[in-house]
């Protein structure tokens, strides 16, 4: 079967106009939640947030959506897969946690594009 992505980060939306072949639509999931983890982390990388309704779209030629995965959803299910022997309370402190480092990581990244940016300013003005 031939999917599409139609990606929605906030206000920007990318499309793939072509599309993929796969073998079952649990494939082009995959390849979605595939699609939003490295979508976000290039985001977290650049000292940006990721948005709690970006979304990626798994459509036919024809934009109709066959499903719909959220960015985060695609991360936490990643790194804390539902569906374990553990027990509903263990895995949402896990992903909260999970949450917590990613926010703290980012805020860590922000700190250093701030300090960059002031050192940089620093050494402009010693040229002037």
């Amino acid at each position: 079967m031939r999917c599409c992505f139609k990606v929605v980060m906030g206000s920007r939306d990318l499309k793939d106009p072509e599309g993929w072949e796969f073998a079952s639509l649990n494939e082009a999931r995959q390849k979605a939640e595939q699609i939003a983890r490295d979508l976000a982390a290039e985001e977290l990388q650049q000292g940006g947030l990721v948005g709690e309704d970006w979304r990626v779209y798994v459509t036919d030629a024809r934009g109709s959506v066959y499903l719909t995965v959220s960015f985060g959803a695609a991360i936490l299910r990643r790194y804390g897969s539902p569906g374990t022997s553990r027990d509903a309370s263990e895995r949402f402190q896990e992903r909260r946690d999970y949450a917590r480092a990613v926010f703290e990581e980012t805020r860590g990244i922000a700190a250093n594009v701030v300090a960059t940016f002031e050192e940089i300013r620093a050494r402009v003005a010693q040229l002037t």
